[in-house]
């Protein structure tokens, strides 16, 4: 299964377990590089206001170190296909910006295309109640 074919795998999953169990501790890989990996943690996914957002932990593999980020990106970068997204601290701060661009292999293109593939997700599941 090759990355994208398994990150698409990886975030219908996360959208099944958002949608029936808000509390689980489960996270799900979003993309990853060399010298770090993104995970999403099912039943934060949240949209508000042209917003999706999710909780995602960071792994640094060089610095054995574990973070977390609130990360967001507006809907309409998610329909236009480019933009940017957003990395807050816990505590609400923006901590950095990384450029969006659909199907792109850098980290912000795979965490980008994990929340527009849930946000697309939702809205069809939406649309069918």
């Amino acid at each position: 299964m090759n990355s994208k074919a398994k990150y698409f795998f990886f975030s219908t999953i996360f959208l099944s377990i958002t949608a029936s169990a808000e509390e689980t501790k489960i996270w799900f890989p979003m993309t990853e590089s060399t010298s770090t990996a993104y995970f999403a943690k099912a039943g934060t996914f949240r949209q508000s206001k042209g917003i999706s957002s999710v909780l995602v932990q960071i792994n640094d593999k060089v610095r054995n170190k574990t973070e977390f980020s609130k990360v967001t990106m507006t809907d309409a970068d998610c329909d236009n296909g480019y933009g940017v997204v957003n990395f807050y601290t816990m505590q609400g701060k923006l901590d950095f910006q990384s450029d969006y661009v659909s199907q792109g292999e850098s980290v912000g293109a795979g965490v980008g295309d994990f929340i527009c593939l849930v946000r697309a997700g939702m809205l069809k599941k939406g649309s069918k109640s």
